[in-house]
């Protein structure tokens, strides 16, 4: 298995479906208060579905729609769901940012590549610098990538901590590195949250643009005990917010969530959700 593939199987959360059950029961609830009966809902960044319960919402909906960039996180995604059977459940797979695994992995390599000759003697600087212009060219070419969200459409689209994760890859690689090391290189942080919140940006335009009726996001407000908004939801909000302003959409729902990310290592995130219905056609 290669560093990225060991990287990515760190980002799995154990026991996450039982872990997640209260947050999960509350933002299903959320859903479904907020979104008409028997209609079409997309589920963005679905991966293994364990923060919605597909049970509850194929009941509800006449077709959900799973989508995510890594269809096989989607494989056993309806397992342990009993699902109705009035309910279509379809996966698509979508690439929501443009950069594919193998230009991670060529990264990554590149990194790996940088720290061979002197390990942890690595200057964090000169790694820094390789590090940019390895994801230079990447980041400059994501504006030419064809985004679409969903094929064939839908009423509602529902994406859950997606914002946050949309490059999440790049930072978790250099935090590796740096764990490696030994080192820190804060000045790369403000690079990284630079590309998520334009990849952000660009994301919330396309929802705005592909949305039927309205939009369901549950977006991170703050890491509990680290002030601040975490990076690309923070943009998600100030964008939605700005839609509502223009009148391209109404707001018509919004709660406060407490997500427990992750148990183990004490991670856990304030939520604002919320329900938007579209305005402009």
């Amino acid at each position: 298995m290669s560093v990225y593939e060991q990287l990515k199987q760190w980002q799995k959360i154990p026991h996450a479906r039982r872990e997640w059950a209260g947050y999960r029961r509350q933002l299903t609830e959320f859903v479904i208060r907020h979104t008409a009966p028997d209609s079409v809902a997309a589920i963005l960044g679905a991966g293994h579905c364990d923060d919605l319960d597909l049970s509850a919402l194929s009941g509800h909906f006449s077709k959900i729609i799973l989508v995510d960039r890594d269809f096989s996180s989607m494989e056993g995604s309806t397992a342990g769901w009993q699902l109705s059977a009035r309910c279509e459940v379809q996966k698509q797979q979508k690439d929501f940012l443009g950069i594919t695994d193998q230009e991670y992995e060529d990264y990554c390599d590149c990194l790996q590549q940088g720290i061979r000759l002197r390990g942890r003697n690595t200057d964090i600087r000169e790694l820094s610098e390789l590090a940019r212009r390895r994801l230079d060219p990447l980041y400059g070419a994501l504006q030419a990538h064809p985004l679409e969200l969903v094929d064939g459409g839908c009423d509602y689209l529902i994406a859950a901590g997606l914002h946050s994760q949309l490059d999440n890859l790049s930072v978790l690689i250099w935090n590796a590195y740096e764990q490696a090391l030994g080192q820190h290189a804060p000045w790369m942080y403000p690079y990284f949250a630079k590309h998520n919140e334009e990849a952000a940006a660009r994301f919330d335009e396309r929802l705005l643009r592909e949305a039927g009726h309205g939009l369901i996001l549950a977006l991170e407000r703050q890491r509990l005990g680290i002030p601040g908004s975490v990076q690309g939801a923070a943009r998600g909000l100030l964008d939605m917010e700005g839609a509502v302003r223009m009148g391209r959409l109404e707001r018509t729902a919004q709660e406060r969530l407490y997500w427990n990310f992750d148990i183990a290592q004490g991670i856990a995130y304030e939520m604002d959700v919320c329900a938007y219905h579209k305005t402009e056609k």
